[in-house]
């Protein structure tokens, strides 16, 4: 379908009516074709949500062409005049993440100290990127809250990430900036399939679609339905920690009582609660399989990078 205005604008009118009006509304502004397109949509529609807009460029000064980029950022907010703000940051070069997950870890710390109390960041995400992030929680090993990928809303911060463009394809986002006549940069690092989501991109899914032409809307779909899933699953979370106590301390007695995998979701949910990264499978398993059936005199205790869980009598 063509992604249409009056589409996005049924969106925001949604997402107002979910999560309250924004306080003011940012949009990342890479200077890509996607964020290209959002932020010359969002100059049209922004008077509807009220509230004042910007454009936020984050230079992560990883490109030789990054100033040039910048400039151009710059000057195209100013023809939509849009205010603009370029954002340096430092991204490291060693850890876990790799060079995509530090620069992403950099951009949005960065973005995230710009929000204030119920601001909107938006950024232009599309189903082209929903899928290969469904296809890279897969080959992690990921539950159903990983595959339901990325959300059209979420709490981020002080305020709400918002992705407006989530249900459209790349292709559609391309022929709506032809025919508003749309200038952008092409980052030639998008084409290097060293890193992982573009391995996905260009050499996983045209073999996917090559067999199944709409591979990308089908893995967007089965996301919403992981969405759904997820929620239900946390919903049933809260209240079987309020029949166990709080997320931050557990009665024993009372979650032996529950089944295995119920146990394993209240467990979950509650250090996402507590702001705590989730243990992984066999730290999840340890706790079930150790710490809850300890004697009530012992002390047991599992741990995993950002988190701990003890127990204390019962």
């Amino acid at each position: 379908m063509p992604l249409d205005p009056d589409k996005i604008s049924e969106f925001l009118d949604r997402s107002v009516a979910q999560y309250g009006a924004p306080s003011s509304t940012i949009v990342a502004f890479s200077g890509g074709r996607d964020s290209t397109v959002l932020l010359s949509l969002m100059a049209d529609l922004a008077p509807r949500l009220q509230t004042a807009l910007s454009a936020v460029h984050v230079n992560h000064a990883l490109q030789t062409g990054a100033d040039e980029w910048q400039t151009h950022c710059a000057q195209f907010a100013a023809a939509l005049n849009v205010p603009f703000r370029a954002i340096s940051v430092a991204v490291q070069k060693q850890g876990d993440a790799g060079p995509e997950g530090n620069a992403r870890q950099a951009r949005y710390a960065a973005l995230a100290e710009l929000l204030g109390d119920g601001d909107w960041l938006m950024t232009g995400h599309h189903e082209d990127d929903q899928a290969e992030t469904v296809l890279l929680n897969l080959m992690r090993g990921s539950g159903v809250t990983g595959l339901r990928g990325m959300l059209p809303c979420r709490d981020f911060e002080r305020g709400l990430l918002v992705r407006p463009l989530l249900s459209y394809s790349a292709a559609e986002i391309a022929d709506f900036a032809a025919r508003r006549k749309l200038s952008w940069i092409d980052d030639l690092s998008n084409s290097d399939t060293t890193f992982d989501r573009n391995f996905l991109r260009h050499e996983v899914l045209p073999v996917l679609q090559r067999r199944w032409p709409a591979a990308s809307r089908q893995l967007a779909h089965s996301a919403q339905l992981a969405a759904a899933a997820a929620a239900q699953l946390e919903e049933l979370a809260v209240l079987d920690i309020a029949r166990c106590g709080t997320s931050a301390r557990l009665s024993v007695s009372a979650l032996t009582e529950l089944s295995g995998n119920r146990l394993g979701n209240v467990l979950r949910h509650a250090c996402q609660l507590q702001g705590l990264p989730v243990p992984p499978r066999h730290q999840l398993a340890a706790i079930i399989a150790d710490v809850l059936p300890a004697k009530p005199d012992a002390t047991p205790l599992v741990s995993w990078p950002g988190g701990e869980a003890r127990r204390f009598r019962d």
